[in-house]
């Protein structure tokens, strides 16, 4: 990755900047073929998001998987960062190699106001690629014409009960594989067959069987939602704690698809809470991550435990924090081991760089500081300036912040609003008196970055301001 695409996926939107000024190639892909707008988009760093588009990035370059930008945001429930791409002219009706579009991602994790705004835009409903109908093998050189499956597997996957119990009859064997090693077992209980899946388990399918991927028909049933599949599954010694090759057990996949009646039934069943999947996530990492806040704090008063950390360091305070769960904030605030004040910190910037005013509140009351430094000597009233958060810059003024402090790069609040094209923050500023003047280490002010910027909405309202302070001070 390069220092652009770390960056962007990071949110650190003045690193951006600098990159950009020196010349960064916003079209730059990593092996994987991702570019630094695709880690932006997938973060909802909307800020970084338009300074990257403003630089060129293109809008729906795709990666090795044909993902496009604007298919992570969507999938990640990324309002704001989905509306701006589709403005800027995302296509909105690409698919994947697996066959998801945007909306059928933001459909399977049930990012409900995303759905709206693509159809909104024309996104189109599709049908999923599936299996093809079954039809009897006529030989046994066809036992795998079916996309390298034999008509076991077939016939399980349609779920059709008598014809797997024909095919069993004529000899086809439980331990047969397809291309990705899925097994009959694993496609019927993916696809929610429960009679299909009982017949074979009874005739001795192995329910801890794995595939590729290190998938067990206990994890396709978890992640599809099929509770009575899981249920019989379980029943029938199925491990509840397996892992995949991702780090993922059957309790994580329920959890990321949104399964909440198969994840209280394995709950029930004892499911290790704990279990960290290779990208860092554990079962209540997820929960936040999913927004769903009930099983969150389910899952934290069952004992999941509190030493989660991410690889960016973020633990579950920030996670809380950076998706506005308010009753999971109070919860860990509670538990006092997230009483250092960098954390807190930590926690209280991400709240106000996605707008979740009612826990940057909260925040506050417990003792968050509101002229608090990031690294780059950013403060609150910076981050909710640069992304374009007007009612929690509001409630930060309310709260005593320094309007106009300056960051290392010694930019203002009005300077990173106006910079990036927020228009009501700055008026908002202005309003409350932010000095336009000060300069930033490349000689910037707020008027000279709004001519820049080419926003007429911002240049009328910085040459208003200028027309008035002329008028009242004389100034010229």
């Amino acid at each position: 990755d390069t220092a652009l695409m770390v960056a962007s996926n990071m949110g650190h939107i003045e690193v951006v900047k600098r990159l950009l000024l020196a010349g960064a190639d916003v079209q730059r892909r990593n092996k994987q073929a991702w570019t630094a707008l695709m880690f932006a988009a997938a973060k909802g760093h909307l800020a970084i998001t338009k300074r990257l588009v403003a630089a060129h990035a293109k809008l729906n370059a795709h990666n090795r998987m044909d993902e496009t930008a604007l298919m992570f945001a969507a999938e990640q429930g990324h309002v704001k960062t989905t509306a701006y791409l589709l403005d800027k002219g995302a296509r909105v009706n690409l698919r994947n190699r697996a066959g998801h579009s945007a909306l059928s991602l933001a459909q399977q994790n049930k990012k409900t106001r995303v759905i709206a705004l693509l159809k909104k835009h024309g996104a189109q409903t599709h049908t999923m690629p599936v299996a093809p109908k079954f039809k009897p093998a006529k030989n046994k050189k066809n036992r795998k014409l079916y996309q390298g499956w034999t008509p076991l597997m077939v016939a399980a996957w349609e779920g059709h009960l008598d014809a797997v119990k024909q095919q069993l009859k004529k000899g086809d064997l439980l331990i047969e594989k397809g291309p990705q090693d899925e097994t009959a077992l694993a496609l019927a209980a993916q696809q929610g067959h429960f009679s299909v899946t009982k017949l074979l388990l009874a005739k001795g399918a192995n329910a801890n069987q794995t595939d590729a991927e290190g998938m067990t028909a206990l994890m396709r049933a978890a992640r599809e939602g099929h509770s009575r599949t899981v249920q019989l599954l379980l029943d029938s010694g199925a491990k509840i704690n397996t892992h995949n090759k991702s780090g993922y057990t059957a309790l994580m996949l329920a959890i990321r698809a949104g399964r909440n009646t198969v994840v209280t039934r394995l709950l029930a069943h004892a499911a290790n809470l704990d279990v960290q999947g290779k990208d860092g996530h554990t079962a209540l990492s997820l929960a936040l991550a999913q927004g769903q806040d009930a099983l969150a704090v389910q899952l934290l008063d069952n004992g999941a435990a509190l030493a989660w950390r991410d690889d960016d360091k973020h633990n579950l305070l920030w996670m809380a924090a950076r998706f506005g769960n308010q009753k999971m904030v109070e919860r860990l605030l509670s538990k006092k081991v997230f009483s250092v004040a960098e954390k807190r910190e930590a926690a209280f910037m991400a709240a106000i760089r996605y707008g979740h005013k009612a826990v940057v509140n909260q925040l506050l009351k417990s003792g968050a500081n509101v002229r608090a430094r990031s690294p780059e000597g950013n403060t609150p009233l910076h981050v909710a300036a640069g992304a374009g958060e007007v009612d929690v810059v509001n409630l930060l003024l309310e709260r005593g912040a320094d309007i106009d402090a300056e960051n290392k790069l010694r930019n203002t609040s009005l300077l990173i609003a106006v910079e990036a094209g927020h228009v009501a923050v700055a008026k908002r500023l202005l309003e409350k008196g932010a000095d336009w003047k000060v300069k930033n280490k490349m000689k910037q002010t707020a008027l000279s970055a709004a001519r820049a910027g080419k926003n007429p909405q911002m240049i009328k309202l910085m040459n208003v301001q200028v027309k008035k302070d002329k008028d009242l001070f004389g100034l010229f």
